[in-house]
């Protein structure tokens, strides 16, 4: 997927921007992943803790580039504003 939005990039002169959206917490997730409206692609539930832990320990960002990570376990008003400057940077 980031080599797909690279290209995507590339191709339209634009810069790549990288915004993880973390939160390291089992239950919130699956909380979250069952309530919203789910499209065809998307999983419904994580189902083991181990694979959940490791999938979030060696996740990808891409390489050369400032990435901003934001914790979501926080209050939208607390992230924003680094979100947007990020964004406009």
């Amino acid at each position: 997927m980031i080599e797909k939005g690279m290209a995507i990039s590339r191709t339209y002169n634009a810069k790549y921007k990288y915004i993880e959206c973390y939160l390291a917490n089992f239950d919130e997730i699956n909380n979250r992943l069952k309530s919203r409206m789910k499209k065809i692609s998307q999983i419904a539930q994580v189902e083991n803790k181990d694979i959940f832990y490791t999938t979030i320990k060696n996740n990808k960002k891409p390489a050369n580039l400032t990435c901003l990570t934001v914790k979501t376990d926080n209050p939208l008003h607390t992230y924003i504003d680094d979100v947007l400057n990020y964004i406009n940077s």
